[in-house]
């Protein structure tokens, strides 16, 4: 799957090269592509395997392991994935671009095509989201 999507990417880059107009950095641009080339994926894979094994799937692709924050031991990290999963889509995308990914919440804004305030606002949706699941701070 992360093959097929390395491909599909590389494929559209060849054909929109041109369109890229320099706003914002060519990596990000570049990985807002690979981003919205994922979710397509993703979209058509959770309707045929269930959501569950999509957001796993999604982990592997994209080489993300948010729940490793202080490197928690297996069954915390069970736990926050889990959690993690039960996050709306764009709470999600906002916590793996910035707790994963390590970009700022400037780059995350970019990559999402949204505000940094709206990032900032999805992190602590998202925070708030995980500690009631989770039952502590996170």
């Amino acid at each position: 799957d992360a093959e097929d999507i390395a491909q599909d990417v590389f494929v559209r880059l060849a054909r929109k090269l041109a369109s890229y107009k320099g706003e914002s950095s060519f990596k990000t641009w570049l990985y807002r592509i690979t981003v919205n080339m994922a979710k397509d994926f993703f979209k058509k894979s959770s309707t045929r395997r269930g959501y569950e094994s999509a957001y796993v799937q999604e982990q592997k692709v994209m080489g993300t392991n948010p729940g490793n924050p202080g490197n928690p031991g297996p069954p915390e990290e069970d736990r926050l994935q889990a959690a993690l999963g039960e996050l709306p889509v764009k709470l999600r995308e906002a916590v793996v671009l910035v707790y994963s990914e390590g970009m700022s919440h400037a780059e995350a804004a970019k990559v999402l095509d949204c505000a940094e305030t709206t990032v900032s606002w999805r992190l602590h949706q998202a925070r708030k989201k995980l500690k009631s699941l989770m039952g502590k701070e996170v």
